[in-house]
């Protein structure tokens, strides 16, 4: 996290929660670098409002030889057109919606076609682009792969990350209201019921989130003060992480069992299935009868396929 700073104010942002306020340092920078990572991906915040951003893409070009991704909300994009495609492998753009009205759900209005011009440009410049879009009912999934497709970009589809922002929001962002939104979720959840693919949450061994006075998390979507795993500019921290990274996400997971809303889970004999993703469990506790209508989908899934062979019983 490059800046928790930026020029939109998106209804459904969860940057806000993260408890840095400064702008990232060469220093902290450094020491990303120095984990020597598959791909560092640079965020906010907006991380093209950072005042020294043009050479903190040659800093880390310099010294680091994989691949480096832009998160952007795509409205600066020209103004250092010229940097990022000297310096940067790709770009992954949100643009949440597939038109101007869809996108106005999330932020302000007017930015779409914007957006979708700095696009172009970047794809005329060979850089290899992503728009991501997030969804609470699915609606306008169809539509979206038809627009990356016109535009060459590759789709990615996020679900709508539950927190005090949303549900603050939440009139807002749903047209049809809260219980509208509650009964999308608990229909999508059972959808997934029948996916029997199994996954395995990356947090903290897979993926970090450094944020920009060096704090480090498991993910962006648990950039929370109780999930803080220490500070990247403590040698001993990262080597002690870097070393046992389950170790750390049994401290991350231990914390959340602690709290009344998991009691369920603690003894649960599929969670380790079930908590595939600590973000997503996170995320859809935050309303009761979606994480209950989870955690009665999931339990039935795993425990069928887990203990009884896929059989009923």
């Amino acid at each position: 996290m490059l800046t928790n700073r930026c020029n939109l104010s998106c209804k459904h942002c969860c940057a806000t929660q993260v408890m840095s306020k400064k702008d990232i340092s060469f220093d902290i920078l450094g020491k990303v670098i120095e984990l020597n990572p598959l791909q560092i991906a640079l965020s906010g915040g907006e991380p093209l409002l950072h005042n020294q951003i043009e050479d903190i893409l040659k800093f880390i070009r310099k010294q680091y030889t994989g691949q480096i991704e832009l998160d952007t909300n795509g409205t600066l994009v020209n103004k250092y057109l010229d940097s990022i495609i000297k310096y940067v492998d790709k770009v992954s753009i949100s643009i949440d919606g597939i038109n101007d009205e869809g996108t106005a759900r999330y932020r302000s209005g007017g930015i779409f076609q914007r957006v979708l011009d700095a696009v172009d440009t970047l794809k005329k410049n060979g850089i290899k682009v992503s728009m991501s879009m997030v969804t609470y009912d699915n609606t306008g999934i169809d539509e979206f792969h038809q627009l990356n497709s016109a535009h060459g970009t590759i789709p990615i589809m996020r679900d709508l990350f539950i927190n005090d922002r949303v549900l603050k929001n939440i009139t807002d962002i749903v047209p049809q209201g809260k219980e509208y939104f509650i009964s999308a979720r608990k229909k999508m959840i059972k959808q997934a019921e029948g996916n029997n693919s199994l996954s395995t949450c990356g947090a903290c061994s897979y993926q970090l989130f450094i944020d920009s006075e060096g704090g480090m998390y498991p993910c962006g979507g648990m950039a929370e003060e109780d999930y803080k795993l220490g500070n990247i500019q403590d040698e001993k921290e990262v080597k002690q992480l870097l070393n046992n990274p389950n170790r750390y996400y049994r401290q991350v997971t231990d914390k959340m069992l602690g709290q009344e809303k998991f009691a369920k889970c603690r003894d649960c004999n599929v969670r380790d299935f079930c908590w595939s993703c600590i973000s997503e469990v996170l995320s859809k506790s935050a309303i009761h009868e979606v994480f209950e209508t989870f955690c009665e989908s999931n339990y039935r899934k795993w425990t069928k396929l887990v203990w009884t062979g896929g059989k009923e019983g």
